[in-house]
């Protein structure tokens, strides 16, 4: 009989449900410490219909895709309510910053509209995210130099600035806002290599930065907005000027931030 009553508490036992694990926070949405209240889907709406969405980009790019356009003005919000090195308000030297380089006014909103064309050269607006499989990148597989996301940047250009380092460390901590759904998502096979985008090349801190930049593209907008101010020469499009700053988009970022700046409860603050 005690036989019996062991074995029958042992299955009982073996029958309870598994412990759920707890989830891993999602890097599209900070933790509720981190939480911001910028109203982004209020500047996203305002931009509808603006002549930026039909631009049409050199190299045969075409349009820019929707989720591209929505998540760069996400950022742009979060950038008008938070400014970072990327709205410094003088031009530097024209070997580092893009604006000075392209003779642009050291205007938010001009680096926002170059920042269409720069991701539209370097990924069509997001969709080819991973290395540059193209014959010569090839040697640049390596942690330090393959480059990645929508914008093709390395983690070699992390000394670059102590603000880089510091929002790459925010962005690990899952302290900054991605705009998931707002972007084209790095999926896919590359259509040279055969690849498939996601993949990562080399080892060390490089692997991290690679996987970082494709799948938080928030944080890959705001890396390239400070690197355009610092180091433009890290990017081919830029340095050839095929990039574009297209004078609608200028005037689209004007617009939304001047509207931004009237309503201050879209950053937050009443």
């Amino acid at each position: 009989m005690k036989k019996t009553l062991i074995v029958f508490l042992l299955l009982v036992g073996c029958a309870t449900e598994p412990t759920t694990p707890t989830p891993t926070p999602s890097r599209s949405a900070p933790t509720e410490s981190n939480q911001t209240k910028v109203d982004y889907q209020k500047v996203i709406a305002k931009s509808s219909g603006h002549k930026c969405y039909l631009e049409s980009y050199k190299k045969k790019q075409g349009r820019a895709p929707k989720k591209f356009l929505q998540g760069l003005i996400a950022n742009f919000t979060e950038e008008v309510c938070s400014p970072s090195g990327a709205s410094a308000g003088t031009l530097g030297s024209p070997t580092k910053d893009a604006l000075a380089y392209y003779r642009s006014p050291a205007k938010i909103e001009n680096l926002y509209a170059l920042m269409i064309g720069s991701g539209m050269q370097e990924s069509s607006g997001g969709y080819n995210c991973g290395q540059d499989s193209s014959f010569n990148a090839r040697k640049n597989r390596t942690g330090p130099k393959a480059e990645a996301g929508t914008f093709q940047t390395s983690y070699d250009s992390i000394g670059k600035s102590n603000e880089l380092g510091k929002l790459y460390e925010d962005a690990k901590a899952n302290k900054i806002e991605c705009f998931s759904d707002l972007y084209l998502p790095c999926t896919g096979i590359d259509v040279v290599s055969k690849l498939p985008r996601l993949k990562n090349w080399g080892e060390g801190e490089g692997v991290n930065f690679q996987a970082l930049t494709k799948s938080c593209q928030g944080f890959s907008a705001k890396y390239h907005s400070i690197m355009l101010r610092v180091d433009r020469a890290h990017y081919g499009p830029i340095n050839s000027k095929v990039a574009e700053i297209m004078p609608s988009c200028v005037e689209m970022f004007s617009e939304l931030k001047d509207y931004i700046l009237a309503n201050k409860e879209i950053c937050g603050m009443q």
